[in-house]
């Protein structure tokens, strides 16, 4: 289950929030990573019809797949089931990467068959995690492109994501965030974001 808030912020806000938070918070090293994501669904988007995300995403120089599905927002926290699996460059997507996951059997075979990129996100991605009580959290600034349907729009946001722990302590983390620099939680994630270049 991954539970994360996003906030759309500047790049100058970002910077200040990220920097305030490193002084106030118990924080790991900040590590800058370079992603490019693409994301796949048939020719009819039958997967986004049934609320399914897969995607193949280049972090510096490792490459992971991932599966997401179920997803909702409540409160401004996004909410949804996700499987990551480590991949090679030569190695096909297709349901052999997800065996033995609780992704298996999601997409069939055909529509793995039939699937083709349609989003491209390009963007440097500035991270660190906070430790909290009885959780660990990683915050992230991401700002790039999305490119897809032959239109782009920019990406600059600002991430929390609870990586293991109590989940009221990411809620907490939220509010803080929210009284001490004015943040609203967006209610779209960068997927949707791209889906609106097509729908």
């Amino acid at each position: 289950m991954e539970l994360e808030y996003k906030f759309f912020v500047s790049e100058k806000e970002a910077m200040a929030i990220l920097g305030k938070v490193e002084e106030s918070y118990d924080t790991g090293e900040m590590e800058l990573i370079a992603m490019t994501a693409k994301y796949f669904d048939t020719e009819d988007f039958s997967l986004r019809k049934r609320g399914i995300a897969i995607r193949r995403r280049k972090e510096n120089h490792d490459e992971v797949a991932t599966i997401k599905w179920n997803g909702r927002v409540d409160k401004g926290m996004h909410i949804r089931e996700e499987v990551n699996v480590p991949m090679i460059d030569a190695f096909p997507l297709d349901s052999h990467c997800f065996v033995g996951t609780k992704a298996e059997g999601l997409i069939t075979d055909k529509e793995f068959g039939e699937l083709k990129a349609f989003l491209t996100m390009n963007f440097r991605r500035v991270q660190f995690t906070v430790n909290l009580d009885n959780a660990r959290c990683m915050m992230s600034y991401d700002m790039g492109t999305i490119l897809g349907n032959e239109k782009e729009i920019p990406i600059s946001e600002i991430e929390i994501e609870l990586l293991e722990g109590d989940g009221s302590k990411l809620m907490e983390l939220e509010a803080d965030l929210r009284k001490k620099f004015g943040m609203k939680a967006a209610e779209k994630s960068k997927f949707e974001q791209g889906l609106s270049l097509y729908f």
